[in-house]
């Protein structure tokens, strides 16, 4: 895989991340991804999200948002290590 700019949409990552920062995520090995670093990945129903990294196993990762305030939205599941495009390791902040 290759590293992958994306564009934060929605507030439920506030306040770390807001609408409209860009992201730079790396394809980094499984160990990196423990518990409160941010993942980029692919929702089959959602398509490519931004979310916080609550655990981790074989299978996959579990995540959700920051934004306690926001809609939690749905129980994702666990995202499988197949659809997990990289460890945000870079947020460029949109302007104000």
């Amino acid at each position: 895989m290759r590293p992958t700019l994306a564009r934060v949409r929605g507030g439920s990552m506030l306040p770390a991340y807001r609408d409209g920062d860009v992201c730079l995520a790396l394809p980094l090995p499984r160990s990196f991804f423990g518990r409160g670093s941010v993942a980029l990945f692919d929702h089959p129903a959602y398509g490519l999200l931004i979310k916080r990294v609550n655990a981790r196993d074989a299978l996959g990762i579990r995540v959700n948002g920051d934004n306690p305030r926001h809609d939690a939205g749905p129980d994702l599941g666990t995202i499988p290590w197949s659809q997990v495009r990289g460890r945000v390791v870079l947020r460029l902040a949109a302007k104000a």
